[in-house]
């Protein structure tokens, strides 16, 4: 059986750009460490070939010695979560930034 992607793409549209419906959910996107949890809102790029991109890169300022341990992307207002994974640790030895560049979502059949 075929899938049409056209189909795929509006089912991803409708669930993080709320394009076809008036429902539109804010997805954030959480870093997990040793110290607690840093978070930012994540916007997503309209679907296209059965996937959602985000829209621009997301910066998290992160202090000397906290080790970022994992990363989250989920939705306030109906407690989705979309991911959920451990990372291999990265501990800062100095002040920095933590920098998620590109993060695609997709829709597998």
């Amino acid at each position: 059986m075929l899938i049409d992607i056209d189909i795929v793409n509006i089912a991803l549209n409708t669930v993080f750009n709320g394009e076809y419906n008036s429902a539109l959910l804010t997805y954030k996107l959480r870093l997990k460490s040793s110290s607690g949890l840093y978070e930012a809102t994540i916007d997503f790029n309209t679907a296209s070939n059965g996937a959602v991109q985000m829209s621009s890169p997301i910066y998290y300022a992160i202090p000397s010695g906290v080790t970022i341990t994992g990363i989250l992307v989920f939705s306030y207002e109906d407690s989705t979560t979309l991911v959920d994974e451990d990372l291999t640790g990265k501990t800062f030895t100095t002040n920095g930034t933590y920098t998620v560049s590109s993060l695609s979502i997709s829709l597998g059949v």
